[in-house]
C-alpha cells in the first residue's frame, strides 16, 4: 500500500502564507510582475482575491526589501514583504501583516460567543486540499469558547489512513481562526 505523507505546512488567516522566489529583472524590479505573482499566489494558497500595489522603480539590490499592499475585496489591506534574493531579480515574497477585517472564510462565529466549528471544520478540509492536493477530513472538539489567543488541536485523516495534528489559534475575541498542520502520523498497514 503507497502512503501519502501529509506536509507540514502553515495556512489560513493569510499571514502564514509565502510566496515563490521567481526572476523579475528587467533593469531593475518589474514591479507588475511581482504584483501579479502575489495576486496569483494568494488566491491559489488562500482563495483570497486581492489588488496588489508595490513602489514604482525598486533598485536591484541582494537583500534588500520592500513592502507591497494586497487589498481584498472587503478592503482589509494585506502587508506583503519582498526580499530581493540576488542583484539578478530573484525575489520571494511572504504575507508580514494583515489588517482587521478578517477574510470571511477565517471567521467562524456562531454567535453566543462559540466557534461555528462546522466552519473550522469546513476551512482546515478546504485549505489541506488546495494547498496539498488532496481531501482529508477534520476531526474537532464539538464545541470551542471564543476566547482572544485560545488554541486547540484538530485531527485530519486522508484517504489512506495518515493522520496529522492540526493547531487552531483564535486571533481576536470576534472568532477569527489562524491554523496549521503539525504533525503527521504514518498509516499504520
Amino acid at each position: 500500500m503507497r502512503t501519502r505523507p501529509l506536509i507540514t505546512i502553515g495556512a489560513a488567516a493569510l499571514l502564514a502564507l509565502t510566496g515563490c522566489s521567481f526572476s523579475v529583472s528587467s533593469g531593475g524590479i518589474d514591479t507588475q510582475k511581482v504584483e501579479d505573482e502575489i495576486t496569483t499566489g494568494l488566491k491559489e494558497q488562500a482563495n483570497v482575491t486581492v489588488t496588489t500595489v508595490c513602489p514604482d522603480n525598486v533598485p536591484l539590490k541582494a537583500g534588500d526589501t520592500f513592502t507591497c499592499t494586497a487589498t481584498t475585496t472587503d478592503g482589509e489591506a494585506i502587508d506583503v514583504t519582498v526580499t530581493q534574493q540576488d542583484d539578478q531579480g530573484n525575489v520571494r515574497w511572504e504575507v508580514t501583516g494583515s489588517g482587521e477585517t478578517a477574510s470571511p472564510s477565517a471567521t467562524a462565529t456562531s454567535g453566543a460567543g462559540y466557534l461555528a466549528m462546522d466552519k473550522v471544520v469546513n476551512e482546515i478540509e478546504t485549505g489541506i486540499q488546495k494547498q496539498l492536493g488532496f481531501a482529508v477530513t477534520a476531526d474537532c472538539p464539538a464545541e470551542v469558547e471564543i476566547s482572544n489567543g485560545g488554541s486547540f488541536t484538530c485531527q485530519v485523516v486522508d484517504d489512506q489512513g495518515s493522520t496529522a495534528d492540526v493547531r487552531v489559534v483564535m486571533t481576536d475575541d470576534k472568532g477569527t481562526i489562524s491554523w496549521e498542520l503539525i504533525q503527521e502520523t504514518p498509516a499504520t498497514q
